[in-house]
């Protein structure tokens, strides 16, 4: 859980973050479930529906072809959502047609750098 302090540390302390940050261990996610039994599930819950659901929902990007539709079965996510990569294992693959900004000699490349260097390239 990180407050004013950990947000400042993590680079996240803007007005969008929330007055707390709750971070999930790196194998695991938030479920919102709150229902019992699957068969009582609101109706967004098999949809992609983000104007209803209470946050992202990992489980979104799996299909269960039997009941065209997503399975309700959070045990699918193997993973944190968001979360910074433990180790370089995990890390993100940017290709980008020029050098990056941060440090090229040990090839790591800051996220929030991103929309910049995209801005950029489009000579936007």
């Amino acid at each position: 859980m990180l407050h004013a302090q950990g947000k400042a540390q993590s680079n996240i302390d803007h007005p969008r973050a929330g007055d707390l940050v709750a971070i999930a261990d790196t194998d695991r996610w938030f479920a919102y479930y709150w229902w019992n039994d699957a068969e009582r599930a609101p109706l967004f819950a098999r949809t992609v529906d983000i104007h209803n659901k209470p946050g992202y929902d990992p489980v979104e990007l799996f299909f269960d072809p039997e009941r065209r539709c997503i399975p309700l079965d959070e045990t699918l996510v193997k993973g944190s959502h968001g979360r910074l990569p433990q180790d370089d294992s995990n890390a993100a693959v940017l290709i980008a047609p020029e050098p990056l900004p941060d440090d090229p000699a040990s090839g790591r490349f800051d996220a929030i750098h991103v929309p910049e260097l995209l801005f950029n390239l489009l000579r936007l």
